[in-house]
């Protein structure tokens, strides 16, 4: 008898480029004209690209973990971003690109100022081409028994915050898992994070059945969760 695949095992079963062509966007949406946007496995990035992904988390989130009950812990980090489900959307500077600056108030590494972009002066000294600018990591994983597209982390240099890019990378990892025929989005984001929260939210992220519920202390204190499951229907 025949057993039909899951959307999950359909997916992973695939080569990187088979899966670039069947889930992801055309080239032409991907990129903009500063930007550059590849999707990688942990099998296809470099040791470098895949240390600057690693030091981006680090830097930005480091302290977050210490504060929670998770903890930190770089081998467990760098161990689940090696997993070899993992999907990577990195996000390159373009060749030429002048620095750029966005008008209004950023609001952190996950969220995503406001105002317009702005171009420098023409005198003003080139980025680094290539660069990696932030990267978005994802997984086709099933969470409660559905089969969902999961984001693991979301992390923009300071440079490139406050320009939409953010916002880009999860419109192309919904949009990634649409293709796939799957009908959620899921992320797990830090209770102190405030901009993250608010970023996510703006973006259709409300939080999740699953997110764990307040606990009530027998001094009768309401203690929130650390984190907080979000979910998009897509």
């Amino acid at each position: 008898m025949h057993i039909q695949k899951s959307l999950i095992e359909s997916h992973n079963a695939l080569p990187l480029s088979a899966v670039r062509s069947a889930y992801l966007r055309p080239v032409s949406c991907l990129n903009n004209e500063t930007h550059t946007v590849t999707l990688e496995t942990p099998s296809s990035v470099s040791s470098a690209t895949f240390t600057t992904c690693f030091e981006l988390i680090r830097d930005n989130m480091r302290d977050m973990y210490k504060r929670s009950e998770i903890g930190w812990s770089a081998a467990k980090k760098k161990k689940e971003m090696k997993h070899p489900a993992m999907r990577f959307l990195l996000l390159r500077i373009r060749p030429g690109v002048k620095k750029l600056e966005s008008r209004g108030e950023g609001e952190g590494e996950e969220g995503e100022g406001r105002g317009e972009q702005d171009w420098e002066d023409e005198d003003t000294e080139e980025v680094e081409a290539g660069k990696v600018a932030g990267f978005l990591s994802f997984m086709v994983t099933e969470e409660e028994g559905e089969e969902v597209i999961y984001c693991y982390e979301l992390h923009l240099a300071p440079g490139s915050r406050g320009l939409g890019l953010g916002r880009h990378l999860m419109a192309v990892m919904e949009d990634f898992g649409r293709a796939v025929g799957l009908g959620k989005a899921m992320l797990t984001c830090f209770s102190e994070n405030k901009d993250g929260v608010r970023f996510y939210n703006r973006n259709g992220y409300e939080t999740d059945e699953t997110s764990p519920e307040p606990k009530c202390l027998r001094n009768g204190q309401v203690r929130e969760s650390n984190y907080y499951i979000l979910s998009k229907a897509l």
